[in-house]
C-alpha cells in the first residue's frame, strides 16, 4: 500500500489521476476532527472512477463501506462528537475473492478518481488515497453504479435493467421492503422476504454480529466468475410504505487482458529472470 495523494476536507472535492502501474485496488483514509455533531457515513460523499472515458465506479462512499463491512470484516469507522473522524474504505479493482485481477495503467492511459465530500468541508481533516500494487492480469473491470427505487407508498415495483453480468445487488433503506423477486434472463434466482435475505447476507459473509445496514444479494455462488453472466436483470420489490431504496449494482465487463500480459512480460519478467539467475549462480 503506497500513498498516492492527499486532499484537505476544506476543498470539498478531489480529482486525482492514477500513475502508471498494475493496481489491485485503492484505499481511502478519511482523517479529521468533528464538531459538536459527528459526521456519518452519508457525509463521506461520492466516488467516481473513470478509465479512458469509461465510468467504472459511480457510487457513494457509504455504500462502499457497507460492501467493505460485508466482504472485509468492518475495517474502520469511528466518528465522535468534538473528537476524531477515522474512516477506512477499500476500493476494489476485482471481486473480493479474486487476488489475480489487476487494472493496468500505462502513461498513455487517462485514469482518474473524483471524490466529492462537500459535507466534510466545514471540519478540519484530509482524505488520503493509497494505491495497492498487485501483479496480476487485467481480465475484467469490476463496475459499480448506483440505482435508486422510489416507492411512493405500499405496492410493488418492477423494473428490468439491461446491464451485463451483474454480480451483486447491495440494498440500503430496506425497512419498508417486504419481499424481493429477482430474475436473470427471465430465470428466477431470488424469491424471498426481506428478513430471510438479510439473514442469508449475514451467513454468507460470516458476520459475527447483527448487521442491518444493508442486504447483499451475491449471484456468484461458486468458484467460477462466468456464473454471473447475463444480459438482463428484472427485480420486483414489494413495499409496505413509502421509501427510497438505494442500490449499488456491481457487474463485470471485459478488461485489458492482452495489454496487461504485455506489460508484465516487458516490465516484470526480465527482472524475475535476473533474480532467478542470480539465485542459481549463488548455489553453484
Amino acid at each position: 500500500m503506497k500513498l498516492l495523494s492527499t486532499q484537505q476536507f476544506a476543498n470539498g472535492n478531489h480529482l486525482f489521476f492514477l500513475p502508471k502501474g498494475l493496481y489491485g485496488g485503492l484505499v481511502l483514509h478519511y482523517y479529521g476532527t468533528n464538531g459538536a455533531t459527528p459526521k456519518t457515513k452519508a457525509d463521506l460523499g461520492t466516488i467516481r472512477l473513470v478509465y479512458n472515458g469509461n465510468t467504472i465506479i459511480d457510487t457513494t462512499i457509504e455504500m462502499l463501506t457497507f460492501l467493505n463491512d460485508l466482504k472485509g470484516g468492518h475495517p474502520s469507522f469511528a466518528s465522535v462528537p468534538n473528537g476524531g473522524l477515522h474512516v477506512f474504505c477499500y476500493v476494489p479493482f476485482s471481486t473480493f475473492d479474486d487476488k489475480n485481477n489487476s487494472y493496468v495503467i500505462e502513461e498513455v492511459d487517462n485514469v482518474y478518481v473524483r471524490l466529492n465530500f462537500d459535507s466534510l468541508s466545514d471540519i478540519n481533516g484530509r482524505v488520503d488515497i493509497f494505491g495497492i500494487e498487485r501483479l496480476g492480469v487485467h481480465n475484467y473491470f469490476y463496475n459499480m453504479i448506483s440505482k435508486s427505487v422510489v416507492a411512493s407508498g405500499a405496492g410493488t415495483i418492477t423494473e428490468t435493467l439491461y446491464i451485463p453480468n451483474i454480480k451483486e445487488l447491495l440494498i440500503k433503506n430496506n425497512a419498508n421492503l417486504t419481499n424481493a423477486v429477482i430474475e436473470k434472463d427471465k430465470k428466477v434466482l431470488i424469491d424471498g422476504y426481506k428478513d430471510a435475505l438479510l439473514y442469508i447476507t449475514r451467513f454468507e459473509n460470516k458476520l459475527e454480529t447483527s448487521f442491518a445496514d444493508a442486504l447483499l444479494i451475491d449471484f456468484k455462488k461458486g468458484a467460477i466468475l462466468k456464473e454471473v453472466m447475463n444480459n438482463s436483470l428484472t427485480y420486483k420489490y414489494t413495499f409496505v410504505g413509502s421509501t427510497t431504496l438505494e442500490q449499488t449494482i456491481t457487474y463485470v465487463t471485459r478488461g485489458m487482458t492482452e495489454k496487461s500480459i504485455a506489460v508484465i512480460q516487458r516490465d516484470f519478467t526480465p527482472k524475475y529472470n535476473e533474480i532467478a539467475q542470480k539465485a542459481v549462480e549463488s548455489t553453484l
